[in-house]
């Protein structure tokens, strides 16, 4: 996005909240601090009934990234131990490996188009109510490596947490 679309995008709803009057304003944060204080109240309900919010399930793969990464740190920085058969330094290759996979297993990468590559799409409306969006590309390649390689590596250290899940003790 450039710096003048930025700035149209700003602008533009600047123009939008220009228009609300005071006491809309007041309104809308109250309904909004209402919102949250449900929200809060419902997130405790689920830990009662399922032990847990609900909120941990629906990202499940991003929450367990945030509570594996940091103990994985501290189990490489403190330096205990490692398992049988392994050298220190092949332990610590593998947790930078653990770590990576799970700092990085949402990372958006995006493939390579050539620059012959159209990307414009035609809409056609079905009968059904649905849209079905057709390419017009014709030439253009999609290299979808980048994405490939990303996912090997993330499921490598994936992998290894997997092996090694007994042996990750401090």
């Amino acid at each position: 996005m450039t710096d003048k679309s930025e700035k149209q995008i700003v602008n533009h709803l600047f123009e939008m909240t220009s228009d609300i009057k005071w006491h809309e304003r007041i309104y809308y944060r109250f309904l909004n601090s209402l919102r949250e204080f449900r929200y809060f109240f419902k997130k405790i309900y689920q830990r009662c009934r399922y032990g847990f919010p609900l909120e941990q399930v629906w990202e499940f793969r991003m929450w367990h990234s945030q509570i594996v990464v940091p103990r994985l740190k501290l189990l490489k920085e403190r330096n205990v131990g490692y398992p049988g058969g392994l050298t220190n330094e092949e332990w610590h290759d593998i947790l930078d490996k653990m770590i990576w996979s799970f700092e990085n297993n949402d990372a958006h990468i995006r493939p390579i188009y050539s620059e012959d590559y159209d990307h414009r799409y035609e809409a056609i409306k079905l009968d059904s109510g649905n849209t079905q969006y057709k390419p017009l590309n014709e030439t253009g390649s999609i290299d979808w490596s980048p994405i490939e390689k990303h996912n090997e590596r993330v499921q490598e250290g994936l992998d290894l947490f997997a092996k090694y899940y007994l042996n990750l003790w401090d």
